[in-house]
């Protein structure tokens, strides 16, 4: 009985530990901050990338609302209102829902 006892936690603790060993972000949520990241570059003033770069991955109905007059736009009022962006932090928020 002892012996199944110690077996069943060193399989547990072998699963757990080689879960957090194996995390990080999957290849979905590397694209996602890749493209995030190019966004807020606009804001740095650093590298700013070019609309046809930044909009490769946009809907075509965000492409028609998000041209690229209202990018450069958006880039000049954001710098005159709030000056250049100095850090940037990529946050995930997921949000589960149960759907009935």
């Amino acid at each position: 009985m002892m012996k199944k006892i110690i077996c069943v936690l060193a399989a547990a603790v072998m699963m757990a530990f080689g879960s957090i060993c194996s995390a990080s972000d999957s290849s979905d949520l590397n694209s996602e901050q890749k493209t995030a990241q190019l966004f807020f570059d606009a804001f740095k003033g650093e590298n700013v990338p070019e609309y046809s770069v930044l909009s490769r991955d946009f809907a075509d109905s965000l492409k028609n609302q998000f041209t690229e007059a209202n990018y450069n736009g958006l880039q000049r009022n954001t710098k005159n209102n709030f000056g250049t962006l100095t850090e940037s932090r990529f946050l995930l928020i997921s949000v589960m829902m149960k759907v009935m």
